[in-house]
């Protein structure tokens, strides 16, 4: 065939068909033509994907939930993982899976600790509450036994502690002004609490110079202990608040004012103890104290007559005994059994003394220790405070 000038030569389409000819790799190929470009018609060697040009920075070929694609820019970072929605977020428990806990360490630095760093301790329970707590809800690692405790005033709150290879051990645990307290451990990682303390919310005094009565304390719900070994345990509700002082007498009305009425304390809450080693105790739910009636305020005098001082305020009440609740407990070898101490708060003192609370109520429960005909166990060893311990058709 003669020699023919791009010209002359008839295009080649899609619908029409065609072959075009060209070089590959220093060897003669043929191409047909497509609706989507020339293709190969013969065997050529493969291509691979790391001798293709470098690609931009266009998404196009992207996955996506319809399709195969490429992998999106990668985001840098070594924390960051790729999501089912193509986009790089952080692990929801950090980088680790741990980034809520605080791990403790008597020789850590609060200052340069990090959450979810076993390299980078807390130093004391206060730092690591302060950090680790969210929503309510603060988590604890213990690698080694901390030489402080820790003291909250808090409504609500829950404590979820680990230990890390070694029994660890906390002083002493307070929670003040509250209202229900759950503390957690692990029956197979030991956590110590020798001194636990709950309060429940005090009444506010009444003001002094006015003989305002005071406010009734609040009462605990529940504090609720699990997979711990606690050495003695006292929750208390709140007290009632001291009565207001009454005025002084003067030179309009001579006679001093009454002192204010002191306010009842709250009756008390509930202990449960579920899967917890009991220590030498004692164990005690008790109401709270009825507050002290408010000092009478002086009377007036001058040289034609001296006035009476006010009377002081009656005592409030004392709330009545909490409950007790323990389920599948263990206690401590001891030739001297805890003793469990649930006895009514008492009335606070005035010109009329209120009443003392009633002695609370006590539940047994057996589960996975053994009949109540079973007295072998150490159960059959506890003493009862201020309370009446009840006949075996009371245990469940």
């Amino acid at each position: 065939m003669a020699d023919q000038t791009l010209a002359s030569l008839t295009a080649a389409t899609p619908a029409t068909g065609g072959l075009l000819y060209g070089t590959q790799g220093g060897a003669d190929r043929k191409f047909t033509l497509t609706a989507a470009g020339a293709a190969l018609m013969e065997a050529a060697a493969p291509v691979r994907l790391d001798e293709l040009a470098a690609p931009t920075d266009v998404t196009t070929l992207n996955a996506t939930t319809g399709a195969h694609g490429l992998l999106p820019k990668l985001g840098g970072g070594t924390t960051n993982f790729l999501r089912a929605d193509g986009t790089w977020a952080a692990p929801g428990g950090g980088a680790n899976g741990l980034g809520d806990f605080a791990f403790v360490h008597p020789s850590g630095n609060d200052a340069t600790a990090a959450l979810g760093d076993p390299a980078r301790p807390f130093a004391t329970l206060a730092a690591a509450y302060a950090a680790a707590l969210s929503g309510g809800v603060a988590r604890f690692v213990l690698s080694g036994s901390p030489a402080a405790g820790l003291t909250l005033s808090t409504s609500e709150v829950t404590l979820v502690f680990h230990s890390f290879r070694q029994r660890a051990v906390i002083p002493s645990l307070t929670v003040s002004d509250a209202t229900r307290v759950t503390l957690i451990g692990s029956s197979r990682s030991l956590v110590s609490i020798t001194t636990l303390y709950v309060y429940g919310v005090d009444g506010i005094s009444g003001t002094g110079g006015d003989g305002g009565s005071a406010g009734d304390g609040t009462a605990l719900d529940t504090v609720s202990l699990s997979g711990l070994h606690v050495g003695s345990v006292t929750i208390r509700s709140g007290s009632g608040g001291l009565g207001g002082a009454g005025a002084n007498g003067d030179s309009g009305m001579y006679n001093g004012s009454d002192g204010g009425h002191g306010g009842n304390g709250a009756s008390g809450g509930q202990l449960v103890l579920t899967d917890c080693l009991l220590g030498a105790g004692p164990f005690t739910s008790a109401g709270g104290v009825g507050g002290s009636g408010g000092a009478g305020g002086s009377g007036y005098s001058d040289e034609s007559f001296t006035g009476a001082p006010g009377n002081p305020g009656a005592g409030g009440s004392g709330g009545g005994g909490g409950t007790i609740v323990l389920q599948s407990c263990l206690t401590e070898q001891s030739t001297t059994p805890p003793a469990l101490d649930l006895s009514g708060g008492s009335s606070g003192s005035g010109s009329s003394g209120g009443i003392s609370g009633s002695n609370g109520t006590f539940t047994l429960l057996w589960s996975d220790i053994g009949s109540a005909t079973n007295y072998s166990g150490g159960f059959a060893r506890m003493s009862l405070v201020g309370s009446t311990f009840y006949s075996s058709d009371s245990y469940v």
